[in-house]
């Protein structure tokens, strides 16, 4: 069998499917399962000798007619199409590929259609509904990350039902040699505080608020500590929070960092002692499952759907506002070295045991026979 995987780019940045694509590829290849690769353009932090599949094709979605000569290629030899960006503009040039192949199409929504819906009129919803209509009605199975995202895909009143399916994660492979090392100097390390690592886009979906305001109650605590928020600025949240910063005078306590490399990403994950993502909504739980793979105790939102995860002794799972957080986040930075690495030592195993991708591949093998048998 022979997929092709379509994402939004192949940069990586916290976050984003394709930092874990390559552990997924892996895990099909020992299934006997090929892959080729087709992305929207890239532009920070694109390695493409990170990709181990079968041919990588990038194009420009403004050009859609010599990107869909470009993709047809790989479609006409793929048995299925699998959509991991639904809303970006190489997904609809792949599912019009896809289309006019007669290929089966698989799409993942990946907490990209249940984000910013707040404060949407419902014209503009329906709008938005009838275009994503258009574009996925031609898929034999969506899937979501768990019950969350399919609850609220439900209550958003799109015409499909999407199957929880979470995503997993190996970073065995992880290539720790990169020629931008000599960059991390440029990041806020070395000063002698403990790390308090966030790593996912600077965006006010992510949890950041609540999150910034449990860190104001906890002023005492994190004396000792730096707070280092690393990923891509959304809008204008990177002013806002600068400026929010400023005003309460806690500008030394944080560090931003934009558009982190992968050699700057690990920097800060190796120092880290706890990582952060305390997001509001079912986004992919990336920074999380990685921080875990390395060892670092974790604090995560009820939203990211990871069971086990506070059971297992790996961190701590909260309701993603500022009363949820605080009781966790304060016992976490109050916890000694040595009991935060305990825990990240029962991350490590918790992750290999129940996140890895070799743990929930099959999931997806029998979604992709399910989707080539479907008429």
């Amino acid at each position: 069998m022979r997929i092709l995987q379509v994402v939004e780019s192949m940069d990586l940045h916290p976050g984003m499917f394709s930092t874990i694509l390559p552990g997924y590829i892996a895990a099909l290849a020992k299934n006997d399962i090929a892959c080729d690769i087709v992305s929207g353009a890239s532009h920070d932090t694109h390695e493409p000798e990170h990709f181990a599949a079968q041919e990588v094709v990038s194009v420009d979605e403004d050009q859609p007619i010599e990107a869909l000569r470009a993709i047809s290629p790989l479609v006409r030899r793929a048995d299925v199409i699998h959509i991991h960006c639904p809303k970006s503009g190489v997904a609809t040039i792949a599912s019009a590929a896809a289309k006019g192949e007669d290929k089966p199409v698989v799409v993942s929504t990946h907490g990209s259609l249940t984000s910013h819906l707040k404060g949407r009129g419902k014209l503009s919803l329906w709008l938005e509904n009838r275009r994503l209509n258009k574009k996925l009605r031609w898929a034999k199975r969506v899937t979501c990350l768990n019950q969350m995202e399919a609850d609220l895909l439900n209550q958003r009143g799109l015409p499909f039902s999407a199957t929880p399916l979470p995503v997993g994660c190996d970073y065995s492979a992880e290539n720790d040699a990169t020629a931008e090392q000599a960059q991390t100097d440029k990041l806020p390390l070395g000063d002698g505080k403990r790390i308090l690592a966030y790593l996912g886009d600077i965006d006010r979906q992510l949890g950041l608020i609540p999150f910034f305001k449990a860190c104001d109650e906890l002023e005492d605590e994190l004396e000792s500590w730096r707070i280092v928020i690393a990923g891509r600025p959304i809008d204008n949240c990177l002013d806002l929070f600068k400026a929010a910063a400023r005003r309460h005078g806690k500008e030394d306590i944080g560090e931003f960092v934009v558009f982190p490399n992968r050699a700057q990403q690990r920097s800060i994950l190796e120092v880290a002692e706890i990582v952060a993502l305390p997001a509001v909504a079912p986004v992919l739980p990336n920074a999380i499952l990685w921080a875990m793979w390395y060892g670092k105790a974790t604090l995560a939102s009820t939203a990211l759907g990871i069971d086990g995860l506070a059971k297992a002794g790996a961190g701590a799972v909260v309701e993603p506002s500022r009363k949820g957080i605080l009781p966790s986040l304060g016992k976490l930075v109050r916890s000694t070295p040595a009991e935060l690495k305990a825990m990240g030592e029962n991350g490590a195993t918790f992750v290999r045991e129940h996140c890895s991708w070799e743990a929930v591949v099959s999931r997806y093998i029998q979604l992709y026979r399910d989707a080539a048998k479907a008429d």
